[in-house]
């Protein structure tokens, strides 16, 4: 699983990452694993879209900025954190999806960063940073051919997309 460039190749923390309940649609429950699975794709406790425990979003949900800086600066584990409360608070935010897979491929879990890639494609499928983070874990999950039809999107979408145009390079 080597890649090159910042933040390319997933770090190992050791730790498990766990996913606090999202509105994923309906259909992914037939498909998810059970909750608490370390390194599972799917391991949703409940994809009905009901609110984390409470029932009530977290008030600390952080801006988005916040959370792109904390992936920015390499601390994946905080990024990740933030990314839960802020897709709790709002869970249709592609943005937040998006943020999260960045942290979880980092953190090593390739099959949870895929699958909150696709979330955030399917919930603004014109995001190019959401094709581009899509590519990426595809690319690393051995999948150049899927990889390079993300970045053909991103780049149908933004010509002037230039992490599409690093991507595009790294798999010619």
């Amino acid at each position: 699983q080597k890649g090159t460039g910042k933040g390319a190749e997933p770090k190992d923390s050791g730790q498990a990452v766990t996913r606090p309940q999202t509105s994923a649609p309906a259909a992914d429950a037939a498909t998810a694993t059970p909750a608490g699975v370390p390194g599972k794709s799917g391991d949703l406790a409940d994809s009905t879209g009901k609110m984390p425990a409470g029932g009530i979003p977290p008030a600390d949900a952080p801006p988005l900025e916040e959370v792109q800086a904390l992936v920015d600066r390499g601390d994946y584990r905080s990024a990740f954190d933030a990314a839960n409360r802020l897709i709790a608070k709002s869970p249709r935010n592609s943005e937040a999806y998006r943020l999260r897979a960045n942290a979880s491929r980092n953190l090593g879990d390739l099959n949870a960063a895929l699958e909150d890639a696709n979330r955030a494609v399917e919930l603004d499928p014109s995001n190019c940073r959401a094709l581009g983070a899509r590519a990426i874990v595809k690319r690393l999950l051995k999948d150049p051919s899927g990889a390079m039809a993300d970045i053909n999107k991103a780049l149908a979408l933004n010509p002037l997309y230039h992490q599409g145009h690093d991507s595009r390079a790294q798999l010619l």
